[in-house]
């Protein structure tokens, strides 16, 4: 269900009117409330008691909802909740630490541009949240025990304190699988503290305008590196898509990470918290990286051709990524016309089905590494020099919008 337009507020009370009667919606599971920015939060938060069922609940851009409407999310929807966009909400921590605490079957989280709070407040949230759910687990248990023991309570507590004991809920935000940080204020200790509880089933996780300058915790919490018998070591990492756009880092922090996920093979989420051996996936699931308009060594210079011909033998392993952005680094591209992102498309072009180099340098001749020269073709207006192009059947989508490309 998705409440836009002029009619919300009628919507709305219709929908929490219905709900109450008992009729309607009853087996509502998607309800998108985005950009909603006259709702209130205690209209929003008098909804949730009807939403027994629902799994994706869309809050992105209701600037008035706040903690009633989380709280009454950890409240009533805990068991099916999967999804959650709270970004550019007026949530609190307090609100975020419910949420936390509670939804442990969580498997998208996104709190973009939630700009209020530093890294220590951030810490203390998912600390607080993350004790207090063991502290429940631990009381529960011992609840459960001493009922067994002496018999005591209702009939009733004592099934639910069974049911809870034969299927304990996971720890929190243990079966996440997409973390989005876009625009907060979270910096490299923020994440390692997100990705502490959640980085080993971690699917797509993005960092873009944040306060980040390191790349070591994706590798530490992210990606498994174990010892094995006939090889080296063996990488196992469920990572996916990572957007790290408009951050600043140590170019050789991409490096390593890129490396690791060029090996990496696929971690089955039931091995997260074991030292079992498992079958291993054939192939890596790392297939979208953004990298738009970077930042990198302590001189914070923008990502130029030099750094990207460091990181092209890094990019050029992974040969499951289907999508790249360069987005708006400008210092890329440019002459000499056979230099890194020539480079760079001539080893990528049989993967690459999405490429985006829209605010960049990029020149006509820095693109034509996407061909490969198996068949001469003579241009009309060059026939003494003949270029040797062939038809690329990958590329599906290319975004050169605001660069030098002429036809020239």
């Amino acid at each position: 269900m998705d409440i836009i337009g002029p009619r919300r507020r009628a919507t709305l009370a219709r929908f929490t009117q219905l709900a109450a009667k008992g009729q309607g919606y009853a087996n509502l599971c998607h309800l998108s409330l985005n950009n909603q920015i006259n709702l209130s939060d205690i209209a929003v938060a008098r909804i949730m008691p009807h939403l027994r069922h629902v799994e994706r609940l869309e809050l992105r851009g209701c600037v008035k909802v706040s903690d009633k409407t989380m709280e009454a999310v950890a409240e009533h929807c805990a068991r099916t909740l999967r999804y959650l966009n709270v970004g550019m909400t007026g949530t609190t921590l307090a609100g975020l630490g419910c949420v936390v605490r509670y939804c442990r079957e969580l498997e998208t989280f996104k709190v973009a541009e939630i700009e209020r709070y530093k890294d220590k407040m951030w810490i203390a949230m998912l600390e607080q949240a993350a004790e207090q759910a063991s502290r429940a687990s631990y009381e529960t248990g011992r609840s459960s025990d001493m009922a067994a023991s002496i018999g005591g309570g209702s009939q009733r507590r004592r099934d639910e304190l069974a049911t809870s004991q034969a299927s304990p809920s996971p720890p929190p935000l243990s079966k996440l699988k997409n973390l989005k940080l876009h625009g907060t204020n979270i910096s490299n200790a923020g994440l390692k503290a997100f990705l502490r509880l959640c980085g080993q089933t971690l699917e797509r996780l993005d960092i873009s305008r944040t306060k980040v300058t390191r790349l070591q915790p994706i590798i530490n919490h992210c990606i498994t590196i174990l010892p094995a018998p006939s090889e080296a070591v063996v990488v196992r990492s469920n990572l996916e898509k990572l957007n790290i756009s408009f951050v600043f880092f140590h170019l050789q922090d991409l490096e390593i990470l890129l490396n690791h996920l060029s090996n990496a093979t696929t971690l089955p989420s039931s091995a997260a918290s074991t030292s079992q051996t498992y079958p291993l996936t054939s192939s890596p699931k790392f297939h979208t990286l953004l990298a738009g308009r970077l930042e990198i060594n302590k001189e914070r210079r923008l990502l130029d051709n030099s750094a990207l011909d460091q990181l092209v033998p890094s990019l050029a392993q992974l040969t499951h990524l289907r999508r790249l952005s360069l987005y708006a680094n400008d210092h890329l591209g440019g002459k000499p016309e056979d230099g890194a992102v020539w480079r760079l498309l001539r080893r990528m072009r049989g993967s690459l089905r999405v490429l985006d180099l829209s605010r960049t340098n990029v020149r006509e001749r820095n693109l034509a590494g996407l061909v490969e020269a198996r068949e001469k073709l003579v241009t009309p207006d060059k026939v003494e020099e003949p270029l040797q192009f062939t038809r690329n059947e990958v590329l599906e989508d290319l975004d050169i919008s605001f660069t030098a490309v002429d036809d020239d």
